[in-house]
């Protein structure tokens, strides 16, 4: 209620409003007074320039117009003056170019004279130039058989060089065989070496397992008597401990006697009971021990029997073969590697365990050695067969290249007696070193003869420009002079033509300017209508002034009576309000408020409190609802905290197992790669190895022949069985064999396969017609040009209908794949089905001959 009142207060300063508000009314009145006056002033100052451009506007538009025309008229006499003088200048350029053409074509003339005379004196030298025909074609014979002889002599000097080349090359094979050879004595020395030692290990080995599978026979035996001692010794104590408390006269809880001999030794079976259980505790840990280097051992004899396999099999030899020839070596060295097993029952057998440890930490050491070094031999052993096999293929390569190189020099030596012997024969008038300067000389006379052909040929051009030069000059001549004529007719006419446009001219503007009278005529009437359209503007803003001045008058003497009339009811509802509450004067309401920060501080204290009782709230309905009618004691919630915390290091050591396991996961996943990697490397080499062992293998003589032979034997049959298949209806298929021949595949009996013989006569036509046809098209790829037609005589006589039927589909079809086919048969069904038939007529005795007639269906 303070708040109201104190807000009445604030607004109750509606005196002074009123008073700003009349004052503010008082001021619009006086504003619009000045705004109607000069909107009367402005309206005087329009109709003025009315008047003024009504009065001259239509005088001075028609005097623009006017010396517009005159300015026109002006720029077209200019053009004409210049017009003028192009033409007298364009009259002066033709009558020079008359006087520089008939010059020219004096000199035209005099040139062409000359070059005639010139291209006489030419031909009279060709003629003396010239080589006849017979002595130049045999110069040239001569020539050509000089070059052939220089060839071959040069090549006889080359093929005797390369003869040398192939010698040494010979001897630097035979030194690399040699070398090959001590490398191999040597492989095989240290074969042998590797094997020794390999040997004595298995042996040393051997010794450890038997001597540890003693101890595994032994020592249970051993255990089995300690328990039984151990047995009676409880057994013995048992009885000691039930004596000690039997008394004389009381029955036994045993046996339910009353007499009770005394027991001696009351403590000493228990102390042989403990000394015997450890001592079984000491033989059991040994044992197992014991059996674990055996296993050891076990695992080092099969490791080093997998390293002799796979160095057998590597090196392609048989086991027997890769035995030393030296058994002698083998003792030594089984005797060296033999190992002393101590006895298990020796106080020192933990001692023996020890030793055997060592020796097999020795063993398995040199084991990786060995490994190293059989990985080191294979390598070697590949690497020795791949020099082998390069210095057969070299020394095959030279065998066959020294041959051939010997049969071309022999060529070579025939031809070149050849053409030394017949030289003098056919060439009695040239040596063979006067062909060269023969041949300079000739070549000389035909440069000669071609130089002045060349000149003939240029002097010929030379006189045709000259020629078309004086015809084109004629006619420029007579073009110029119909020029110059017209261009004197037409400066005539436009000089007649500029004397009267300047007499208009001098009539209009006199001597002035025309274009500066326009500029003054149109720059008055300009500022004629700009006075006109500023005074319009300026009456359209005093009125608009006026009018808006207007507007703010009466809006400021509303605002006054609103204001009036709000100071009226504003006191009227003060008077009210104060007397209901108690207070006479505004300071007592203003010291009756709250301070702005105490009212912040109450009303967030309050929603504070809303807020955390509604989130109490919520939560009690919450934990309500999860527990239901159950109640949680402090043991239960800390044994839910500890399984809690259980759990959660559970769940934190899973982590870390998955953790590592994902790791483990992630290394073997790159392994995989890598290994993947690596065996696509080995497999991509593994076939290029079999490719270029199988291109070395067809290079060899007349292999490779014999391989395209067959590769085109097998593209043949594969091309002929599917046709043979289509004819009859996927019952039979071709194949070659290993000799070679064809065999049939009968695939409606299991594909069993049978010779070709065991086919009936229609068969065999079909397989026949096949065959035909795949070679045709392999012989017609071969040209640049296809036939597309094959021809069949005759075999469909021994044709059952089904498979009459069948071939004529199948031809049917070949005529649709771009082959046509020709058949030579008297079978009426087939003629029956052909579309288009040649008929051949016999000749009829004492008549006339064979005839030819064309049938279509």
């Amino acid at each position: 209620e303070g708040n109201v009142l104190a807000q009445l207060y604030t607004d109750w300063d509606t005196p002074e409003q009123l008073a700003r508000e009349r004052a503010a009314a008082a001021a619009a009145a006086q504003a619009l007074a000045a705004a109607q006056g000069a909107l009367a002033q402005a309206q005087a100052a329009q109709a003025a320039a009315r008047e003024a451009l009504a009065a001259q506007e239509a005088p001075l538009v028609l005097r623009l117009e006017q010396l517009r025309q005159a300015a026109a008229l002006a720029a077209e006499l200019a053009a004409d003056r210049e017009r003028l003088a192009a033409l007298a200048a364009e009259a002066a350029a033709h009558e020079a170019r008359l006087a520089a053409g008939r010059a020219e074509q004096a000199r035209e003339r005099e040139l062409r004279e000359k070059a005639l005379q010139r291209q006489a004196q030419l031909q009279l030298e060709l003629k003396s130039a010239e080589v006849p025909r017979a002595w130049r074609q045999q110069l040239q014979e001569a020539l050509q058989e000089k070059r052939e002889l220089d060839r071959l002599s040069k090549q006889a000097a080359e093929q005797q060089t390369a003869r040398q080349k192939q010698q040494a090359e010979q001897g630097q094979l035979q030194q690399a065989e040699q070398q090959w050879r001590r490398s191999e004595t040597e492989w095989a020395q240290r074969e042998t070496e590797w094997r020794t030692q390999v040997q004595a290990i298995h042996t040393g080995m051997e010794q450890l397992e038997r001597g540890l599978a003693g101890w595994q026979v032994a020592i249970p035996e051993e255990l089995a008597r300690i328990r039984r001692a151990e047995r009676e010794a409880e057994l013995a104590s048992l009885a000691q401990t039930l004596a000690a408390h039997l008394q004389n006269g009381e029955p036994c809880p045993v046996c339910g006697g009353t007499d009770h001999p005394g027991i001696a030794g009351q403590h000493k079976p228990a102390e042989t009971a403990g000394e015997t259980g450890e001592e079984a505790a000491r033989l059991e840990r040994l044992g197992q021990e014991a059996r674990e280097r055996q296993m050891a051992c076990r695992q080092l004899m099969h490791a080093l029997q997998a390293m002799e396999q796979q160095a057998d099999q590597a090196a392609e030899r048989a086991v027997e073969a890769k035995r030393p020839a030296q058994p002698d070596a083998y003792k030594e060295a089984a005797a060296a590697a033999v190992v002393e097993i101590p006895s298990w029952r020796s106080a020192s057998m933990a001692e023996g365990l020890k030793q055997v440890h060592e020796h097999l930490s020795e063993g398995e050491r040199q084991a990786q050695a060995l490994q190293q070094s059989m990985q080191k031999l294979l390598q070697d052993k590949r690497q020795m067969d791949k020099q082998l096999q390069e210095l057969n293929a070299r020394r095959q390569a030279l065998e066959t290249l020294m041959s051939a190189q010997e049969q071309v020099s022999a060529e070579t030596k025939r031809s070149l007696n050849e053409i030394q012997s017949g030289w003098t024969a056919r060439f009695p008038d040239l040596q063979p070193d006067q062909v060269v300067g023969a041949a300079e000389t000739l070549r000389k006379k035909d440069e000669a003869a071609e130089d002045l052909r060349e000149r003939l040929e240029k002097s010929v051009a030379f006189l045709t420009e000259k020629q078309t030069r004086l015809e084109q000059l004629q006619a420029e001549l007579s073009e110029t002079d119909k020029l110059f004529v017209k261009c004197n007719a037409e400066q005539q006419a436009l000089e007649q033509l500029t004397a009267q446009k300047q007499k208009q001219l001098e009539a209009w503007v006199q001597d002035q300017d025309a274009a500066a009278l326009a500029a003054e005529v149109q720059t008055k009437l300009m500022h004629l209508r700009h006075q006109a359209e500023a005074t319009a503007q300026q009456l359209d803003g005093a009125q608009a002034a006026s009018h808006k001045q207007a507007q703010t008058e009466a809006a400021a003497r509303q605002a006054a009576e609103s204001t009036e009339q709000l100071c009226s009811d504003m006191q009227q509802e003060w008077g009210e309000q104060s007397a209901a509450e108690g207070f006479k004067t505004a300071e007592e309401v203003s010291q009756s408020l709250l301070a702005p920060e105490q009212q912040s501080a109450w009303q967030a204290e309050v929603e504070a409190h809303t807020k955390l009782e509604h989130q109490l709230t919520a939560r009690r309905v919450e934990l309500s609802t999860q527990l239901g009618d159950r109640e949680v004691t402090d043991e239960a919630w800390l044994e839910l905290e500890n399984e809690l915390k259980q759990c959660k290091e559970q769940d934190e050591a899973a982590l870390q197992t998955v953790a590592k396991a994902e790791r483990d996961w992630e290394d073997l996943q790159e392994k995989h790669a890598r290994w993947s990697e690596l065996e696509m490397q080995r497999a991509a080499r593994q076939q290029q190895l079999g490719l270029l062992g199988k291109l070395q293998t067809v290079l060899r003589g007349n292999a490779f022949v014999e391989f395209l032979s067959e590769e085109q034997l097998m593209h043949v049959s594969r091309t002929a069985s599917e046709r043979l298949g289509q004819l009859t209806r996927q019952k039979y298929a071709i194949e070659v064999d290993s000799s070679g021949g064809f065999v049939i595949r009968d695939d409606a009996n299991g594909g069993v396969r049978r010779p070709v013989t065991t086919l009936s006569g229609g068969e065999t036509f079909l397989t026949s017609l096949s065959l035909a046809l795949a070679l045709s098209a392999q012989i017609q790829l071969k040209g640049q040009y296809p036939l597309e037609f094959f021809f069949l005589d005759e075999g469909f006589g021994t044709l059952d209908q089904d498979l009459l039927e069948a071939v004529i589909t199948a031809l049917e079809k070949l005529h649709l794949d771009k082959l046509t086919v020709g058949v030579i048969s008297h079978v009426p069904e087939l003629r029956a089905r052909l579309p288009r038939r040649l008929v051949v007529h016999p000749a009829e005795p004492g008549g006339r001959g064979s005839r030819i007639a064309l049938e279509t269906m």
